[in-house]
């Protein structure tokens, strides 16, 4: 599966409400998720961020999705949840697996 292709897939997993494991089958053992400057480390954390955050959030379909792929072989997506806008942007192993995300609601912050 290549790098957008797993971008996308995981975009689905949240939107046909996968379980937690499901999600965590996209990530690293060692990944690191970055959001509004909270960060967590390894799947255990991110499972953890993850199983609080699918029950606040809800519905989420995502609207207006745009992929992006960096010159320095990230993903960067922009999208819309409702009224809310956001992003998150992917870097990978060599497996293909997510080693960081870095996430944010709102206005795209000028250093991401």
């Amino acid at each position: 599966m290549d790098k957008k292709e797993r971008v996308r897939n995981h975009m689905h997993k949240f939107e046909s409400k996968a379980s937690v494991e499901e999600i965590l089958e996209d990530y690293a053992p060692d990944a690191v998720v970055e959001m509004q400057g909270a960060r967590f480390e390894g799947r255990d954390q991110i499972a953890e961020f993850f199983s609080k955050t699918l029950t606040a959030f809800g519905d989420q379909t995502f609207q207006d999705v745009a992929y992006d792929e960096r010159e320095d072989g990230s993903i960067e997506v922009s999208w819309k949840v409702g009224p809310v806008g956001g992003g998150d942007r992917f870097w990978f192993d060599e497996e293909g697996l997510f080693v960081r995300q870095k996430a944010y609601l709102g206005p795209r912050p000028d250093d991401f």
